[in-house]
């Protein structure tokens, strides 16, 4: 993911429902259930058979492994007290079963619908591999009908911000850590032209060599061109073909282009830009003011500052929210949630093979 991804901190914790599950030493209440059902989110109860289907499914994705995570914290600490490969497994499947419910209740929520195309894709997907998925037990519905519902949790993990919104508060509660330039909104446009320095052969190896050369010099020459193109009228854009093609973020998501339009909160400018330079010209350039051309160590580059604005706003705006929606997806879906409950007694009856 991005550098942006990390930046948003704490303030959404609260709103974390997490699934707690008997395999890690927690209770959960399981009063309302019968002995063949084994979740309730809100109204709506699943049944054992439904989620036998789905551990079914998942170890036909796995080829029959029985795959866990043996790094995680907590997959280590339920293990070193004596929790089998087997039971973690079977509660990590859950989560993952109790995430595809919850995303259901989203798209119910949204009139999200999984578009025929697709339909039948997983319709052909079945009758592709349908020795080896009826060799775990399952049938065609049952395949058609999670295969479905881990297209809608795709669908809404992939474009969060189209379908979730944050908690009233959240937002204006997290700009309370900012101030100064950081509650400014920028405009600006971006050249690059990247180059290699000279560099030691075998360095790395601790030898000394012969210098082998760069083009430092040589793509400097060329950006001081660009800068003198621009002074002599051509136009930011114009000049900007010159420059390299590169990577640039833009609300959650990546183009590849040599010039566009970025918009930019001010505390979101050092995980952008990702130098001191270029970060402290954009911050003092004024409305419609070109920065020095600046050398981050393996390009030089130029800003066109085209607009500051006080506050958070327009487009900014847009991106930051935009961003922490993606950043706490998987978190914001459990909103749906308002009750639930585990029946671990049912659960437990629950066999692999």
């Amino acid at each position: 993911m991005d550098k942006k991804t990390g930046i948003i901190i704490g303030v959404l914790g609260a709103i974390v429902l997490v699934l707690v599950l008997v395999v890690f030493g927690l209770e959960t209440k399981s009063a309302g259930l019968t002995s063949s059902d084994v979740l309730r989110i809100n109204n709506e109860i699943y049944s054992r058979s439904e989620f036998e289907d789905f551990l079914r499914y998942t170890l036909y994705k796995n080829d029959g492994e029985i795959k866990i995570d043996e790094e995680d914290e907590d997959t280590a600490h339920a293990l070193e007290n004596g929790t089998s490969k087997e039971e973690i497994f079977k509660s990590n499947t859950l989560n993952s079963f109790y995430q595809m419910k919850v995303c259901e209740l989203v798209a119910n929520d949204k009139n999200i619908v999984v578009e025929a195309e697709k339909l039948e894709e997983i319709s052909g997907d079945f009758e592709k591999n349908k020795e080896k998925v009826e060799k775990f037990g399952l049938g065609k519905e049952s395949f058609v009908n999670i295969e479905k519902g881990q297209a809608v949790v795709q669908m809404i993990l992939n474009e969060p911000s189209k379908y979730l919104t944050l908690p009233d508060g959240v937002y204006d509660e997290y700009l309370k850590q900012f101030s100064g330039d950081d509650l400014k909104s920028y405009t600006y446009r971006m050249i690059q032209v990247s180059y290699t320095a000279d560099k030691v052969s075998g360095e790395t190896s601790g030898e000394s060599g012969e210098v082998v050369p760069g083009n430092r010099a040589e793509k400097e020459a060329y950006m001081n061109e660009i800068v003198a193109r621009i002074k002599s009228g051509v136009s930011f854009e114009e000049a900007a073909e010159s420059g390299d093609n590169r990577l640039i973020f833009v609300g959650n998501g990546i183009q590849f282009a040599k010039s566009i339009e970025e918009n930019a909160a001010g505390f979101l400018l050092e995980q952008k830009l990702n130098n001191e330079d270029a970060i402290k010209a954009v911050k003092n350039a004024k409305d419609g003011e070109m920065t020095d051309v600046i050398d981050t160590g393996d390009a030089f580059e130029i800003y066109l500052v085209e607009k500051v604005q006080d506050g958070i706003v327009g487009k900014a705006k847009d991106e930051l929210i935009e961003l922490m929606i993606s950043s706490y997806a998987n978190d914001l879906i459990y909103q749906y949630v308002k009750d639930m409950e585990v029946n671990n007694a049912a659960l437990a009856r629950i066999k692999i093979r």
